[in-house]
């Protein structure tokens, strides 16, 4: 894209740490992976901070898309490191939280700081500021987990009763009043396999101690929970391994709208959730580094600053998190404890 409206190649370090191929401790393409891969470093453009001002539009450009020749084109990045901008996730004091399909923690390191020498199962790579790193963890199918349950807890279209589409707030509203462990059962949300920390294609999602009082709204319920445990191991991972006590997590998004949900995700967890009034925090993150590429802001730091405007604060119960606190442990196990079965029935599936 930079070579289609400006003629020059260039990319960045949170999209180059994506190729497999940037040693991220010196911050250079690597000769020992090029080299495995049979690839010459001159294959592979330049790496540039985000928002560095790469040229002005092109004139073949700017026929064909409409905007202003010479119109500046800065360096952009990554998707959820640029969401990381947007939400002001500096310093690993607050983590960066995105409700999406998937469902990524990112972690941001202070400048400077030491790569961890292992990774539990993360994604490691650099920020868009290079000079701090990302610890990156993430639930495969978050929101696709919301719109299953959604879909077959709560309607009944599956049987050709078609009810009136529900605003997914209110519909997950209803469970409420629903005691916190959801009367004892729980729910893995392996929907499209387990991602961070035991990624396995082949892991399914599981309801877990039911008898003849569970109800949907458990169900339901549950659903939630159990993505708000799976991003809990994930708080713990990045406070591992950084050493960073975590302050605070901040949700983008279109789930971070979901009340009941952040409202979990706080108790799980014991730290207050906050939301921004704006969804689309890729997209304001790459605003915010066009602004310092035009000058407009000195640092993607100082534009994360003066743009952040937060909704709400969602603020952890004690009593809901003690009490979450006796199920983690239970959560924890299930993985180990249904892998075989998991594993053997999607065998199954592909064989018959």
């Amino acid at each position: 894209i930079n070579y289609k409206l400006t003629g020059k190649t260039f990319t960045d370090y949170s999209l180059a740490s994506r190729t497999l191929a940037l040693d991220i401790n010196t911050n250079y393409w690597s000769d020992d992976m090029l080299r495995t891969a049979g690839v010459k470093e001159n294959c592979l453009p330049p790496i540039i901070k985000t928002g560095t001002l790469i040229g002005g539009l092109t004139k073949e450009s700017s026929s064909a898309c409409g905007l202003r020749e010479g119109t500046p084109v800065v360096m952009g990045g990554h998707d959820h490191p640029m969401a990381s901008v947007a939400g002001n996730a500096y310093n690993g004091k607050r983590i960066l939280n995105s409700c999406g399909t998937a469902e990524p923690y990112l972690y941001v390191s202070q400048r400077n700081a030491s790569i961890p020498k292992t990774n539990l199962g993360q994604r490691v790579g650099r920020h868009p500021d290079p000079t701090r790193y990302i610890l990156w963890g993430g639930i495969v199918s978050s929101g696709i987990c919301i719109e299953w349950a959604a879909k077959r807890l709560g309607m009944c279209s599956d049987w050709g009763y078609m009810a009136p589409d529900l605003d997914y707030d209110y519909l997950f509203s209803r469970c409420a009043d629903v005691p916190c462990g959801s009367g004892g059962v729980l729910f893995t949300p392996y929907l499209r396999g387990s991602g961070t920390p035991n990624w396995n294609p082949m892991m399914k999602a599981n309801f877990i101690g039911m008898n003849d009082s569970t109800t949907s709204r458990h169900m339901m319920r549950s659903v939630l929970e159990g993505l708000s445990y799976q991003g809990n191991i994930i708080i713990k991972m990045h406070e591992k391994l950084s050493g960073e006590q975590v302050s605070e997590i901040c949700s983008v998004g279109g789930g971070s709208r979901g009340s009941l949900w952040m409202q979990i995700k706080a108790d799980v967890t014991g730290k207050p959730i906050v939301t921004r009034q704006v969804d689309e925090a890729t997209g304001q993150g790459a605003a915010i580094a066009a602004g310092v590429g035009i000058d407009l802001f000195k640092s993607l730091e100082d534009g994360s600053a003066k743009f952040e405007k937060l909704d709400r604060t969602y603020i952890p119960s004690q009593k809901n998190h003690d009490t979450y606190n006796k199920i983690m442990p239970i959560f924890e196990k299930i993985h180990d404890a249904v892998k075989e079965a998991d594993i053997s029935l999607h065998k199954f599936n592909l064989e018959n």
